[in-house]
């Protein structure tokens, strides 16, 4: 029974990964009938957990069994459903909503949800991205370019692509290899900085995350 249950923590952790990400893909290519198949199968996860925690110390072979089965259900569903949606969406924007994963795919779900509650449609995303891409962005470079004055240190200050981010256009329209190539260079200069203020790391990393998924609507929907 204790291999089962460990196999339960390790699945659970990636159950709720693919389950965001599905999630997320549902908000930007809605189906209805994979929608319902998402319902199934967490009605069968949570039955699953709920069955599991209180079986802990039976060891009979029926609850090993439909345990194990429950496993591969699970399993099985969420790669069928995960199969069949992303065959609407570009590979790069599947890598890389794939490279995601904990808190920041909660927060791009529930983000990207507030978009669309605000705009009314997919089909208005990235209206409502380039009317408040420009302040907004702005807004987060000179954080960036304060961050890397403030803790970058004197070795690393020449590497970093200082100048590049202070002159940035914001008011022009981003491709997606303008956003590609921005992101590679704000990604690249936060990983390359050690900040010792948990606050102000804190705050890079929320604004990051809202650029991240400025990026992530760039490169899964046609400019």
């Amino acid at each position: 029974m204790i291999e089962i249950v460990s196999k339960i923590m390790k699945f659970r952790k990636e159950v709720i990964a693919k389950m965001d990400r599905i999630n997320i893909l549902l908000l930007l290519y809605p189906n209805e009938e994979l929608s319902q198949s998402m319902a199934y199968v967490t009605d069968i996860y949570a039955s699953m957990l709920e069955f599991a925690e209180g079986n802990l110390d039976n060891e009979e072979a029926s609850v090993i069994n439909r345990l194990t089965n429950d496993v591969e259900t699970v399993n099985n569903i969420l790669n069928d459903i995960k199969e069949d949606i992303s065959s609407n969406f570009k590979l790069v924007s599947l890598l890389f909503l794939e490279s995601l994963k904990g808190e920041i795919l909660v927060y791009f779900y529930e983000k990207l949800a507030d978009i669309l509650d605000n705009v009314g449609s997919i089909n208005n995303i990235l209206e409502y991205i380039n009317q408040n891409k420009s302040n907004e962005l702005r807004r987060f470079l000179d954080q960036v370019v304060n961050y890397i004055k403030i803790y970058a240190t004197e070795k690393d200050y020449h590497l970093l692509p200082l100048n590049y981010l202070e002159n940035v256009n914001c008011e022009e329209t981003f491709n997606t290899k303008k956003w590609t190539e921005l992101y590679n260079n704000v990604r690249f200069t936060l990983k390359y900085i050690n900040c010792p203020n948990v606050v102000d790391e804190e705050k890079i990393k929320e604004a990051f995350w809202e650029f991240e998924l400025y990026y992530y609507i760039s490169i899964t929907i046609d400019m």
